[in-house]
Formats: structure tokens, sequence, C-alpha cells
């Protein structure tokens, strides 16, 4: 049976819906032989995995991973850091402070719905978090159970995504500071899904200018003439080529784990990467 890797994967520890010992049962029902816990700014979920005996039972291999929010100009861009170590002090102290700075907008975000006649707990949204990361995709949920709308998708078209009448604007990194504080901390440095920004393109060669190694090729918003015509790029740059599902929920969007990812072989390369 070919080997296969699901490289983006979110838990309860940040905005997904499945805990963290969940994830791994899932992939065991999906034969998945790799998965990266890749949390919105904390590693929580990693270190639940770590001590846990579902994952010293299982043949699954556990990648340490996070996903890192920066802005280039007007664009939002996401650093995937991967293979860090959990105890790094610096990288810790670095992502305490991003969680800080969603906490404050958070609150904003729910003073905004308020005065438009939205009104949501504060409360309520902290216990979608369950633990972790507090993200909009927490808010959009106690939208979806106060009825103001009928999904998640639909809480960010209306109210929550840039642009829109309840956005706040949050405190983050540039793309060269994730990726040294990655790559310092031992880890690769990998931008996730370039296909869904506006200027790809553009992006891409700061990045490279940036110290970026590698690309997140398949994931779940991708095209197949996206991944052809990048997989050429990544490689004619000596990139390395990553992938995964990007799940978070099974109904919201619909994506479940190993929906996309890589081989083992791209695995293999990541590793050797580490070693040199």
């Amino acid at each position: 049976m070919k080997c296969f890797g699901d490289l983006h994967i979110h838990t309860t520890a940040s905005d997904g819906v499945l805990h963290p010992h969940e994830i791994i049962d899932r992939a065991e029902e999906k034969q998945i032989d790799y998965i990266a816990i890749a949390d919105h700014d904390t590693f929580l979920g990693v270190e639940k995995l770590l001590v846990d005996k579902r994952l010293k039972r299982s043949k699954i291999t556990l990648i340490p991973a996070i996903e890192i929010s920066t802005d280039l100009a007007d664009e939002e861009l996401h650093i995937l850091g991967y293979f860090n170590s959990v105890n790094n002090k610096q990288l810790h102290n670095a992502l305490n402070k991003l969680r800080e700075y969603r906490e404050e907008r958070i609150t904003k975000i729910v003073d905004k719905l308020t005065k438009m006649r939205c009104p949501i707990s504060l409360k309520k949204v902290y216990q979608h978090s369950v633990e972790g990361s507090i993200g909009r995709p927490h808010i959009a949920r106690e939208m979806v159970k106060q009825g103001y709308v009928s999904s998640v998708s639909e809480a960010f078209e209306k109210y929550l995504a840039k642009d829109r009448p309840a956005y706040v604007k949050r405190e983050k990194l540039t793309p060269e500071i994730a990726i040294n504080m990655i790559r310092e901390g031992g880890g690769i440095a990998v931008w996730a899904h370039p296909g869904i920004t506006k200027n790809p393109e553009k992006s891409f060669q700061h990045l490279i200018d940036v110290g970026i190694q590698g690309i997140e090729l398949y994931h779940p918003y991708h095209s197949f003439s996206f991944e052809i015509s990048w997989r050429d790029k990544i490689i004619n740059n000596n990139l390395i080529i990553t992938g995964g599902s990007d799940f978070h929920d099974y109904e919201d969007p619909p994506v479940d784990l190993g929906t996309k990812g890589i081989n083992c072989s791209e695995i293999t390369k990541m590793i050797q990467m580490i070693n040199e």
C-alpha cells in the first residue's frame, strides 16, 4: 500500500473540531501514515499527542508543526513550520504574543457584532475554542448556533472576512520574521496554500528572497492546473513539496483527513533536510 502523509491538520487546540486524540483515531481509519498537527500559533495539540498512549500504540508518525499568519503589504500569507521543537523558548514566547493579539481581536469583533444587532457572548465564543488558540471560526460557530447565519462560511462572507463589517485587523509577523524564527528553531518553513492568495507570483519571489524552504502544493482549494504549473516552479527553485487537507471540520467546509497530502518520498526529503 502507498505510504501517505497529511501534513496540514487542525485540532481543538486552535480552530479544529476534533481533539488531538480523535485525529489519531480518524487517521487510522483513513490509513494515513504521517500526520502533521499544524494549529494556529500553538503547539498545544502536538504536546498533547506526544504524551498520548493512542499515538504510542499507533503506527502513525507525528510531525510537529505550526501555522503562523503573516502580513506582506496587503496580503495575508500563512507560513507552516515543520519539525520545530515544542520546547523552543524563543518560538514559544513569540507564539504567546500572537495568541494575545488573537484574544484582543476577538473581543473587538464581538463588540462590533453587538453594535450590528448580532450580540453574542464572549464566554460562549471561548467555549467553542475549548483550549489553545482562539480565532474567527469560533465566533462563526457561535453565530450559527444563535441563528444569525446558517453556516460558518456564511458568517465569514457576510461579517467576518476582510472588508466585511465585523472584520478587525490583527497584529501579525512579517513572513521574514516567521521564516527566520522557524529556521533558527531547527524547523522547515513552508508557504501554506499559495493558490488562495491574490498575487501568488509576486509573493513567491519575495518568500524565496527571505528564505522559504518549501511550498504546500497539494491543498483542497488548489486546482489541478495550479498543481501542474506550480510543481515545475517549486522544483526549479529547489524547494520541497508538501501537502495536506487543512482539516478543520467535516461539514463547513466539507473536507476530511487525507483529502490532500503527499507520498512518503517527499516526507523523506524533509527529514533529510532537517538532518543536513
